[in-house]
């Protein structure tokens, strides 16, 4: 629900900044621009770690190739509703939780890019207005083999409320991770 609130909110001219153009590999750099211009609003001014940012399985997979980002670990709550497999896709990394998400949950401008957001949990508003997590078991006697009935639900809403506080990444679809060059210093001879 959040993420295609996200994506109505920046194309319906909200003045949400995108960074990058689709035509380059993402890189750690740019994850921390856009961090840097959330926290640059004051917008994450409480210490706490609010920012949020959904990406591909394989821009994960790209960022881990970052000794930054491979070393970082999930240090939200510990009874947050994530399961352990979950918790194995999500890094915590300069103040940003990166979440992995389903392919299905990314589209682009063309069949080359992707478009994933980072958000501050101010920008965005997001309301469950009825949630029946327990469900209701019942049986269904007169039906042949007695069968169990189960009703459960969940219904939400989004929209975006700020623009200084959503970033757009914008950045080449990839098929498989391309390891980063590795800076040398030349060592002159003498």
């Amino acid at each position: 629900i959040k993420i295609d609130a996200l994506a109505a909110f920046a194309a319906g001219g909200a003045g949400v900044t995108t960074l990058g153009n689709g035509t380059t590999v993402i890189d750690i750099i740019d994850l921390e621009q856009a961090r840097a211009q959330i926290a640059g609003t004051g917008a994450d001014d409480t210490g706490e770690v609010q920012v949020f940012c959904m990406l591909p399985a394989m821009w994960m997979s790209q960022l881990k190739f970052y000794k930054e980002f491979a070393d970082a670990q999930w240090v939200g709550l510990d009874n947050a509703p994530f399961s352990k497999i979950q918790r194995m896709r999500t890094r915590t990394w300069s103040g940003v939780h990166y979440i992995e998400g389903p392919d299905e949950y990314f589209t682009g401008k063309d069949g080359t890019s992707l478009y994933a957001y980072m958000w501050h949990h101010d920008s965005i508003g997001a309301e469950t207005p009825w949630n029946q997590e327990a469900p209701k078991i019942t049986q269904e006697t007169l039906m042949q083999g007695s069968p169990y009935l189960v009703k459960a639900g969940l219904g939400g809403a989004a929209v975006g409320i700020q623009a200084a506080g959503v970033k757009r990444l914008d950045f080449l679809k990839i098929t498989k991770p391309v390891r980063p060059a590795v800076l040398t210093d030349e060592i002159p001879a003498g």
